[in-house]
């Protein structure tokens, strides 16, 4: 039986690794990342941004309490509610702030 789903393991400090594949991935199929990592957020905000091709990409917590459901956040939602500056200055924003999780 052919799986339905493709899980790609980036060990370490790989943000940009993780959101490169899941651009390449999102090209053809929707894509759900598990992240607790601001810098992966800001890396989708930036792309997703970038082309319409990218709508299904999602973003969830890595870990959940087992009393509450994950919750889930489609990047290209968080675009439209944040307007599309964001998208400009997104990178120059998360580097100011310092803030790395």
């Amino acid at each position: 039986m052919k799986s339905k789903f493709k899980i790609s393991e980036c060990p370490s400090d790989a943000d940009t690794s993780i959101v490169k594949e899941a651009i390449l991935a999102a090209e053809n199929y929707p894509v759900t990342i598990f992240s607790n990592d601001t810098d992966i957020l800001c890396l989708l905000i930036l792309h997703v941004a970038n082309d319409s091709i990218f709508q299904e990409v999602i973003l969830t917590e890595m870990t959940k309490k087992k009393s509450m459901q994950r919750e889930y956040y489609k990047i290209f939602d968080i675009i439209k509610q944040s307007g599309d500056a964001t998208s400009n200055v997104i990178l120059f924003a998360h580097a100011f702030t310092g803030c790395g999780t």
